[in-house]
């Protein structure tokens, strides 16, 4: 009997024991989920970056994003597995039909059995790779009596761009005419932009600059001006001014100069 007794209490030991074994058993463990920078943005798209720890448990990682800094009202992308392992994985997804000049929100989030974890909240602009046209005004050419060509320069800087001439009599421009816009593209190069007056008064001093615009802005170059008429010596050279020079005028045989300035 005690014989018996003790086989029986020694079952029973090991059946507890073997009960408070499996309750102790390894549990799973949540993954570990951390956002990093967007890249490859335009002005319509980005991809969002994260990296993902599955730490042993099969995992599935997504983006959340969203214009609000707290991602409130946010859009979620399509869940993709990243497996099971207990190293660092790449997650990456691009989003498209974005705004340009808007500023965008996002985190990574990884879901396993071991729980939800969200990575921190990360932000990008779709205006950070482009600007407005730059600009440069260059010296008339072909000037008559009546007629002369403006000259400038504009880097439409990525953008789809449109470039023109504003001119007049006001020496600021205070009042002025505008040419017709001309198309230059959106490379990153500079492109030549000309046009012709006509209908101008002999004699009569005239100013203008080159302008251009894209989606980021409008930008003016510096004020030149010309005289109608005033051909020193053959018909490639010209007098002009920038405004901002002391203005004076002298003769002096042929040439006209103006400020500091001799130009021929």
């Amino acid at each position: 009997m005690k014989i018996f007794s003790s086989l029986l209490a020694a079952a029973l030991l090991i059946g507890c024991g073997g009960g408070g074994g499996g309750g102790g058993g390894t549990s799973a463990v949540a993954p570990m989920a951390i956002t990093n920078g967007a890249s490859s943005i335009t002005l319509s798209a980005a991809t969002l970056n994260g990296s993902v720890n599955p730490n042993g448990t099969e995992t599935s990682a997504w983006f959340e994003w969203s214009t609000n800094p707290n991602l409130q009202n946010s859009t979620a992308t399509l869940k993709k597995s990243v497996g099971a392992g207990t190293s660092l994985q790449p997650v990456s997804e691009m989003i498209t039909g974005l705004v340009q000049g808007v500023t965008y929100y996002y985190r990574v989030v990884a879901q396993s059995a071991g729980g939800i974890t969200q990575g921190s909240i990360v932000s990008f602009s779709t205006t950070q790779l482009f600007s407005p046209p730059s600009v440069s005004t260059h010296p008339p050419t072909l000037v008559t009596g009546t007629g002369a060509q403006l000259n400038g320069n504009a880097i439409p800087n990525g953008l789809a761009t449109v470039a023109w001439f504003e001119w007049g009599t006001s020496p600021t421009l205070a009042t002025y005419t505008p040419t017709a816009e001309q198309n230059v593209g959106d490379g990153l190069v500079s492109v030549a932009v000309n046009d012709n007056l006509i209908g101008l008064a002999t004699g009569q001093t005239y100013a203008f600059r080159i302008a251009a615009r894209n989606s980021s802005g409008t930008t003016r170059g510096d004020i030149a001006g010309f005289t109608a008429g005033d051909i020193p010596i053959g018909d490639h050279a010209i007098s002009y001014f920038h405004l901002g020079y002391e203005r004076y005028r002298e003769r002096i045989g042929k040439y006209e100069r103006i400020g500091n300035k001799r130009m021929v």
